[in-house]
């Protein structure tokens, strides 16, 4: 599905674009990254969260405080059986 996303996008190559466009800036800097890291910097510019990929983040969190609330109940609800 992601690939259809970008069947038409090119990312242009930053030495093309310096070929075009020289500068004498000593302290530019480029970076070159494939077409879907470059999708994912952007969402984490605009707030997915980093390692959003790898099960980190929004969803994470919530899933593992749901884990800890169930492990809690169920620990509960043992000690009631036992009575204490």
């Amino acid at each position: 599905m992601i690939d259809g996303w970008f069947s038409d996008f090119e990312l242009a190559l930053p030495s093309e674009y310096f070929l075009e466009h020289p500068t004498d800036d000593s302290d530019l800097q480029s970076n070159i990254q494939s077409t879907f890291d470059f999708m994912l910097t952007t969402f984490e510019i605009f707030d997915l969260p980093e390692g959003y990929m790898d099960g980190k983040g929004h969803f994470s969190e919530e899933k593992n405080s749901k884990s800890a609330a169930a492990k809690a109940r169920a620990k509960k609800q043992m000690r009631k059986g036992r009575g204490k």
